[in-house]
């Protein structure tokens, strides 16, 4: 089994969140103002939003997300037609989203800001080995990453 998670605990995105949470906290709760909450809770949701990381086993690609261990989602590796690396917003913390094709199927984009441009290309090159074509379109990485060649 290989797992691509990067540094789950220092990354651009969990920075981002103690950022926003501080300022959260410096503005609304200092100030005695408590309905800051939903602020959290944005940012929170932004947070999780982008904390995927891959595992492949034998058999299937599952996505699973750092922050909400409960997010879960495996993918036979027999049934994917196609992986691109895709382009996220320029908000995003993360450098690419990860998209799965399966026939006529496309999943999300799966955002992973722990990943570096090692792990993507590891993930690249893993994904050549198990023969599914995989793209590299995000602006982020798509000079940086290699896909291997026959």
């Amino acid at each position: 089994m290989m797992i691509y998670s990067g540094n789950k605990l220092f990354n651009v995105n969990n920075g981002a969140f103690i950022f926003m949470l501080a300022f959260d906290v410096l503005i609304f709760v200092a100030r005695g103002v408590y309905w800051g909450a939903p602020f959290f809770v944005l940012f929170f949701i932004f947070t999780a939003n982008e904390a995927f990381y891959f595992e492949i086993t034998g058999e299937e690609l599952i996505i699973k997300n750092y922050i909400l261990p409960f997010i879960n989602k495996a993918y036979k590796i027999i049934d994917i037609t196609n992986i691109e690396i895709a382009s996220t917003n320029y908000k995003a913390t993360a450098d690419a989203a990860l998209k799965i094709t399966r026939g006529d199927k496309t999943s999300m984009g799966f955002r992973s800001a722990s990943l570096n441009l090692s792990d993507w290309q590891n993930l690249v090159n893993e994904l050549y080995k198990l023969k599914i074509p995989t793209v590299v379109s995000a602006s982020r990485l798509i000079n940086e990453i290699g896909i291997p060649e026959d």
